[in-house]
């Protein structure tokens, strides 16, 4: 036979596959071009007329044009109905939007509303909350039957909310809070969490009463609160939070530190629930196929028994992507099996998909889908052509089932870097080994967990000690391998180039025994790392450039810098309270976000609390090159805990004076203006570090919290070296900083002030503010625009 001269993709084997491809066009394209809802569906309905037209002219006269356009038809209609369904949910959640926006204007105030709880869920900090789908509302005595969902957060003085289940119809107080964006780059974007699940506005329960409760015990959310009390019967306190992780998904109960090692150990997915889990749930239902033949009954009551079990277990994990895509096609296999048809995995695959899309096309823009549905569609592909690494006459035994699921964790890790550094920025290098380590044994102990959880009112829970000590294991693998810095790396996209190149390259891999399209997708991973090149090239070639960010972290200061060269200094470290600290809530965050590993110099204004309460927190986790503080003798709880910490560290640890010019990089000098190493009272404030950081042509000066005292000092020494193109505003606005001679000297364009939109101290004070007017084009506050980033090319400040 003669070789045909091009590859085609065989699409008529993988109908399902074409449809959720072309479904997720349309989606993807409405998002990006939003169009009205009801022409969409009118040009739906046209092209299905069309189409329908087609077929019956094609079955009339079978000419080749009217077939090729009756699938051309089909294909829009698809493509079509995608565009009008992401349009309709658009739409819904814009009118969502709208009422959180009526109602924005009684926000800090408290109103009455009823409402059912759809769903309760427990905080990280221990606190219950409750999603609640209201009716109608109360303002002023005035109701309002406007129906909308709202998040709160529970349980008020006095108040046990803890009885509230999913269900229960309630009358309740709400204090209304604003949701607002993310204030620092890399913060964890609380809006958009709540808008993906259709949730715009967020408050308090100051009060709530049950008015109604019927069937709660058949909400999904009564489920897993009953297993998961049965799970806390049968596993002891340190178990029991990893076993409802791993068993349900619920990872509320698991502190973030455990969480990141199995982020780290490239563990995260078993926590995550996916089609794992669900295949060792839907095991021991194969074994009873054979049986279920036999019977005459046995195919309608082994479908039934299917159902039943992937819809629970679905229900019970709360229908994530990974679970309902997994539960979809276990029961589209089994079925197959059961009713002794085959079945293709792709096809399957492109089935649910396309069924999920259809119920919430805003799944194709979340990660759980993105993750689930491209970590079966690299196994699907790269698998039959790498495992044959594994030798035949090993691959089907215990040995060979161990490598398989090394490779298979080795395949899914290489498969996914690009959306895992995209999201995360870290890529798990252990995972494949942890996996093997961990998978075979969780194989065994989640079936065998869930058969004991019948048990657990009977006082055998010693049969539970496997499973007991095999979740221990898990435990310690996550730990071990997680905590270990060479397990993970921290990496970037810097290009969504990178995502073609991935997918050619993967597609390369899958083709090596096609040669006709191995050599295309040749091309084309030669043709884009072409591309990337020049980019790079292009890049490097543009001008060096300066970033100092001013991070918002309430009433203190962190600013951070990166210099030309790549070098990062930390100016100051934010605030600490008793609830936290800005170097666990937001410099970490951040850092991580921008992989920034470690910190070259750091430069401590003076001893306050809003001054170095994120140092803890930042020593422990991140290396430091040297830091520079004003050597004045302080003394607090927080002052002596960091300073041991340094010592600890053994990080070099320098006072500074006047005159010092500090070496962090050859493009840029930081100049030492104060202090100049005398007491002259007993207010850190007046020994604030001044320092003036020059680049090129662009001049910064950061004072810290100096006062009038130290300001009056430095105007005396410099006089006219105080000019800047750029001032960070002395103790976040206050009437005892920015002085008339102290302005007058510096006269700069840019000002920024860092501080909390409400404070007990009312900073800014007008006094300040209206000195800064006099002197500066403009100041800039992080209460009001959260984080601000000013970049200098060496001749201009340019705020972004």
């Amino acid at each position: 036979m003669r070789e045909r001269n091009e590859y085609r993709f065989p699409w008529p084997r993988y109908p399902a596959i074409r449809l959720a491809v072309l479904l997720g066009a349309g989606i993807a394209l409405q998002a990006i071009i939003p169009l009205d809802s009801i022409q969409l569906t009118i040009l739906f309905v046209v092209t299905i007329t069309f189409w329908l037209s087609l077929e019956s002219i094609n079955k009339i006269v079978n000419v080749l044009w009217v077939s090729n356009l009756a699938l051309l038809a089909y294909f829009s209609m698809i493509f079509l109905f995608g565009a009008a369904r992401q349009a309709y949910q658009t739409e819904k959640s814009d009118m969502q939007k709208s009422i959180a926006e009526q109602l924005s204007v009684y926000e800090w105030e408290a109103f009455h509303v009823t409402g059912m709880i759809s769903n309760r869920m427990l905080s990280t900090s221990g606190r219950v909350n409750y999603d609640l789908d209201v009716s109608h509302s109360e303002f002023d005595s005035s109701q309002w039957y406007q129906h909308f969902s709202i998040r709160v957060y529970g349980a008020p003085p006095g108040e046990d909310l803890s009885n509230f289940l999913p269900g229960d119809l309630i009358q309740a107080e709400v204090r209304l809070f604003s949701l607002q964006k993310p204030t620092n780059p890399g913060q964890f974007d609380y809006k958009a969490f709540l808008n993906r699940q259709g949730i715009f506005l967020h408050g308090e329960l100051v009060s709530a009463k049950v008015t109604e409760r019927e069937q709660t015990w058949l909400s999904w959310s009564a489920l897993r609160s009953v297993v998961h009390n049965r799970i806390d019967l049968i596993f002891d306190e340190d178990t029991a939070p990893l076993a409802k992780a791993l068993l349900t998904g619920h990872r509320q109960e698991l502190d973030r530190e455990e969480q990141q090692y199995f982020a780290r150990a490239g563990l995260s997915h078993i926590m995550a629930v996916s089609g794992m889990h669900v295949g060792f749930i839907v095991a021991p239902f194969w074994l009873l196929i054979p049986w279920l033949w036999q019977w005459r009954y046995g195919r309608i009551a082994g479908l039934i028994l299917l159902s039943l079990i992937l819809l629970i277990y679905a229900g019970l994990t709360g229908f994530s992507a990974s679970v309902s895509r997994a539960s979809l096609m276990a029961w589209l296999l089994s079925a197959g099996k059961l009713l002794k048809r085959m079945n293709d995995s792709l096809n399957l695959m492109g089935v649910s998909a396309f069924i999920l899309l259809v119920i919430n096309p805003l799944q194709l823009f979340e990660i759980g889908f993105q993750l689930s549905f491209g970590a079966v569609f690299v196994i699907l592909l790269l698998m039959p052509v790498s495992q044959q690494v594994i030798p035949q006459n090993i691959r089907y035994t215990n040995r060979g089932k161990l490598l398989m699921v090394v490779l298979v964790s080795f395949i899914v890790q290489l498969g996914l870097y690009p959306l895992l550094v995209w999201y995360f920025g870290e890529f798990s290098i252990i995972g494949p080994v942890a996996n093997a380590l961990v998978v075979p044994v969780l194989s065994i102990v989640v079936p065998g967990s869930f058969l004991m959880l019948p048990l657990a009112d009977l006082n055998m829970t010693f049969l539970n000690t496997p499973n007991i000590l095999a979740f221990k294991w898990i435990g310690f693998i996550a730990s071990f391998l997680g905590n270990w810095d060479k397990s993970w790396i921290t990496a970037s996209i810097e290009s969504p180039v990178l995502f073609l190149l991935w997918v050619c390259i993967i597609g390369f891999i899958a083709s090596l025994k096609i040669p006709k399209l191995r050599a295309k997708y040749l091309i084309l991973v030669l043709l884009i790392f072409g591309l990337m090149s020049i980019q790079k090239l292009v890049l490097n070639l543009q001008p060096s450039h300066l970033t100092v960010t001013i991070l918002d972290v309430g009433q203190g200061d962190a600013i951070h810098i990166e210099t030309p060269n790549g070098k990062h200094v930390l100016i100051d470290a934010g605030r600490w309270n008793p609830l936290g600290n800005s170097g666990e809530r937001v410099l970490l965050p951040y850092f991580e976000s921008n992989q920034i590993e470690e910190l070259d110099a750091v430069i401590l204004s003076h001893p306050h609390a809003d001054h170095i309460g994120g140092m803890p927190a930042i020593l422990e986790q991140m290396p430091v090159g040297v830091i520079y503080y004003c050597g004045y003798d302080y003394d607090s709880e927080l002052f002596r805990r960091y300073s041991e910490k340094v010592a600890e560290k053994e990080i070099e640890y320098r006072p500074v004076r006047k005159g010092d010019i500090l070496s962090i990089d050859e493009a840029i000098r930081f100049f030492v203006l104060g202090p100049d190493g005398r007491v002259y009272n007993s207010n850190p404030n007046d020994h604030s570090v001044v320092v003036k950081m020059i680049f090129n042509k662009t001049k910064f000066l950061f004072t810290g919290d100096a006062e009038r005292q130290q300001e009056d000092r430095i105007v005396n020494v410099y006089g006219d070296f105080l000019k800047s193109d750029f001032l960070k505003v002395g103790h976040h606005g206050s009437r005892t900083s920015s002085h008339y001679p102290f302005l007058e000297a510096v006269s700069p364009q840019k000002a920024a002030t860092s501080l909390a939109f409400q404070n007990r101290f009312n900073h800014p004070h007008p006094e300040a503010v209206a000195r800064l007017k006099n002197y500066t084009d403009r100041i800039y506050y992080t209460s009001l625009s959260g984080a601000l980033v000013f970049i200098s090319d060496g001749y201009d400040v340019k705020y972004r």
